[in-house]
């Protein structure tokens, strides 16, 4: 950071990881209550980005609203059949459609290493709840 007469320019240095994306990134500085924000353009693997502000800075956040395209985090991710294997030994569904049907569902699960429990209706409010669960 320097002082240019009453502002001040702060350079800064972005890399992308992998092959380079064309992207808008959203940058704010702050100091207590006040915030100055930039749309800058990204397109190279390492790019040196200059602002200038009205005031000396505090902190830098990028993004921080999460607009540019981003690897999701466990948390964020949708549940998929993988991570609901994953979570644990017991996949516990209402099914939808009559049960013998879904018995062959079921036991193509159990073949597969999966423990399934099949609720009746009426039986949800007895299956814990559970993040990762899928009502079918």
């Amino acid at each position: 950071m320097t002082a240019v007469g009453s502002r001040y320019r702060v350079v800064a240095a972005l890399r992308q990881v992998g092959d380079p994306y064309r992207l808008r990134l959203p940058v704010t500085f702050y100091r207590h209550q006040v915030s100055q924000d930039f749309q800058m353009t990204l397109s190279r693997r390492e790019d040196s980005l200059s602002f200038l502000l009205d005031f000396q800075p505090e902190e830098l956040v990028i993004d921080e609203d999460y607009e540019v395209f981003r690897k999701l985090t466990p948390e964020e991710d949708p549940v998929t059949f993988e991570r609901l294997f994953a979570s644990g030994p017991a996949l516990k569904v209402l099914p939808p459609v009559p049960s013998q049907i879904f018995a062959a569902v079921a036991e193509a699960f159990r073949g597969q290493g999966i423990s399934l429990e099949v609720a009746g209706s009426g039986e949800m409010d007895r299956i814990a709840p559970n993040p990762l669960l899928g009502c079918f």
